[in-house]
């Protein structure tokens, strides 16, 4: 046998043992699961739709409530915790205005805004004013809407 007709096996040998054989890694590995992030600025509004609990400013710029629903109102506190149930911020209820509806309930709308506060948590419960918490992902932490009926 000549030395020449050994050659195509020596070549798959070869190519074998640098790992040319082996397909390529998948393009679909999977990816490493996404990170919380360390600092989270959160916001949103709390609405109150029962009109009978909604007043006008005298000033006729906002509204206010009464009622039921006397206890959200301008300065009521806002506390959010980790699903541990450590604090995260605490913060408190903006100026009452009006919303006339369109893609949300009408009613009246009081806005709330933290900043720089610490992450880290899958989900948040957020308690305004004696209220009992809701809970929020935190994928949704910056655009948090709690209506009271």
């Amino acid at each position: 046998m000549r030395w020449w007709a050994l050659l195509p096996v020596a070549a798959l040998v070869l190519t074998g043992a640098c790992g040319a054989a082996e397909p390529p890694p998948s393009a679909t590995a999977p990816s490493a699961s996404p990170t919380l992030a360390s600092v989270i600025a959160l916001g949103g509004r709390v609405l109150v739709t029962d009109r009978s609990d909604i007043r006008y400013t005298p000033d006729l710029d906002g509204c206010v409530t009464r009622g039921d629903s006397r206890d959200i109102a301008q300065g009521a506190r806002v506390e959010v915790r980790n699903n541990r149930g450590h604090w995260t911020a605490v913060g408190a209820l903006g100026v009452g205005h009006f919303v006339d509806g369109g893609t949300d309930p009408a009613g009246c709308v009081f806005e709330f805004n933290m900043t720089n506060a610490p992450g880290g948590s899958p989900s948040y419960r957020i308690r305004v004013a004696h209220r009992p918490p809701k809970v929020v992902d935190a994928a949704d932490i910056a655009h948090i809407v709690l209506v009271v009926p």
